[in-house]
């Protein structure tokens, strides 16, 4: 799969694998293999999977969907 263009502090569309739901990420920097988002908005049933206030995950680039 083709790598998508990530802006850094753009708004997008995210998925991972341990939420049920996609949510909102903002993209904070990017590496040659992922992408670390800041979880902007989640659906609540996933807010327990979340384990702190600004969350940060390190996500694979097709996992970023697409702009929010």
């Amino acid at each position: 799969m083709e790598k998508r263009e990530v802006k850094i502090g753009e708004h997008y569309v995210c998925h991972e694998s341990n939420f049920s739901w996609f949510f909102v990420g903002e993209a904070i920097s990017k590496k040659e293999e992922d992408v670390q988002v800041k979880v902007v908005k989640c659906h609540p049933s996933d807010r327990p999977v979340i384990s702190c206030d600004e969350p940060i995950l390190n996500l694979a680039y097709f996992n970023v969907i697409e702009n929010a």
